[in-house]
């Protein structure tokens, strides 16, 4: 299996690669708490009911420690703490938490080891992952993309039928983002909406 990826165009007006495309994840599905508990039952000799009281005990303990202004740490998989949505004041007296503190949220951050031989970053959660095209999702990057390799194929006295949507391989040195190769700035956050 794969992450699938559609591309999507910059349309922010003050955007520095506005106009400029880049990889958007898809999520082509949902694995809820069942699904999980499931697919754990198959591995293990722990029943379905009771995976699913451990599930649900999980999620109301981390919350009870993230209420507590603790860091919840589940070893193999990440961490999460409590991050707050602020404005500024001008100085620490003027600062009121009723009046700069706007909002709560949680922040997750995966767990990463480091390799002491090479000093290369690891996170287990997408080691080996592949991302390729959404091929059921053809939307107008894909097309325009089709479309320029075909051109340039034509001009280059290639086969003009090469309409393969463009895909690759992550390496296990993928430090998180969601598009294939290194890709910075501010186009490889998922949070925006277009």
């Amino acid at each position: 299996m794969s992450v699938k990826y559609r591309l999507v165009q910059e349309k922010r007006k003050n955007a520095k690669n506005l106009g400029k495309w880049y990889a958007r994840a898809v999520a082509v599905g949902m694995a809820d708490t069942k699904v999980l508990a499931k697919n754990i039952g198959l591995r293990c000799t722990v029943t379905y009911p009771d995976i699913l009281a451990v599930i649900s005990s999980l999620v109301t303990e981390i919350s009870l420690q993230l209420q507590e202004g603790k860091r919840v740490k589940l070893d193999g998989l990440g961490s999460f703490k409590i991050g707050l949505k602020t404005s500024a004041a001008e100085t620490a007296s003027t600062f009121s938490p009723a009046a700069n503190i706007h909002g709560l949220h949680v922040l997750f951050s995966p767990e990463v080891t480091i390799d002491s031989s090479n000093h290369v970053r690891h996170n287990p959660l997408i080691e080996g992952v592949r991302v390729e095209n959404l091929a059921d999702y053809q939307d107008a990057g894909t097309q325009i993309a089709v479309n320029e390799r075909k051109s340039k194929n034509a001009g280059n006295g290639a086969a003009a039928g090469d309409d393969k949507p463009a895909s690759g391989n992550t390496d296990n040195n993928n430090s998180g983002s969601n598009t294939p190769g290194s890709g910075s700035g501010s186009t490889g956050n998922d949070d925006k909406e277009f």
